[in-house]
């Protein structure tokens, strides 16, 4: 029965073939990627940069002063969600993507749950490498929106994918709180992920009467079957973005919340068509 719970908020990760389940705790179903080529010969460079919140590990792939793309993974997950964009560099860029604190081979142990925190991690990343077209998929999203508020000077565009952004779309549920109980029996990984869902909806709130305040141009791709995420976070974050530079909207009819990997094409698309404006 614990088990069962603890699938149940473990959410958006990568899948590697198996079900993938939710940062709203509703189950997924078995999940099978589509298929794609296998990951060429890239090199890629491993660091460690220190954060207020303790070491982030970071990955990277491209040369130094290219264009740059920062790539936030969800909860639970770490930067091997992104792995294979690192791997097929396109449009010249240089991309990164980390293990958010809390999660893979970042510190601290325990999670972080402020938003704030997360995304003032992301920025001493950036004030290392330059300003990035920021993707946040899921719970990243709103990490990613965060920086782009608190630290527009490191963003200069942002794809939101299947982002988890309205906070009248968060619940929660009885195995959110079960997983608080038996925390000491689950691993880091779904400890700190069940604990950044729990204090996600009043973060979200907060964030919502700042987003206006994001300039950047804004790429939202969400599926319309997406079970995890609910399609609605499309609209409604649309809603909120009346400062920003444009906003394009990519709809995919009957895509699921797994999009990075069922649909690398939209999301490769999404942050060329961003790398190409001028910063």
């Amino acid at each position: 029965m614990l088990a069962a719970a603890v699938l149940l908020f473990a959410a958006c990760s990568a899948p590697s073939g198996k079900g993938a389940p939710d940062t709203d705790g509703t189950p997924e179903g078995e999940f099978e990627p589509t298929a794609v080529a296998e990951p060429g010969p890239v090199e890629l460079e491993s660091f460690d940069v220190e954060a207020p919140s303790g070491r982030v590990r970071v990955h990277a792939s491209g040369p130094h002063g290219a264009p740059l793309v920062l790539w936030v993974h969800g909860t639970p997950g770490d930067w091997t969600a992104f792995e294979r964009m690192l791997r097929e560099p396109f449009g010249g860029a240089r991309q990164v993507a980390v293990d958010r604190p809390g999660f893979g081979d970042s510190e601290p142990d325990g999670a972080v749950t402020s938003l704030r925190a997360q995304a003032e991690a992301l920025a001493a990343v950036l004030d290392g490498e330059g300003p990035a077209v920021v993707v946040g998929h899921s719970l990243g999203g709103p990490i990613a929106a965060r920086l782009a508020v608190d630290r527009p000077d490191l963003v200069r565009g942002l794809v939101l994918v299947a982002a988890s952004m309205d906070p009248g779309a968060e619940r929660t549920e009885w195995f959110n709180v079960a997983g608080v109980l038996f925390s000491s029996v689950i691993s880091r990984e779904l400890r700190n992920a069940n604990r950044e869902v729990l204090a996600l909806e009043p973060q979200l709130r907060e964030l919502g009467d700042e987003l206006a305040l994001v300039r950047a141009p804004v790429v939202l791709v969400h599926g319309t079957s997406d079970s995890l995420v609910p399609f609605s976070n499309l609209a409604y974050t649309r809603s909120m973005l009346v400062g920003a530079a444009s906003v394009e909207t990519v709809v995919l009819d009957g895509e699921d919340h797994f999009v990075p990997w069922t649909r690398p094409d939209v999301v490769r698309d999404a942050v060329e068509s961003l790398l190409r404006r001028r910063p």
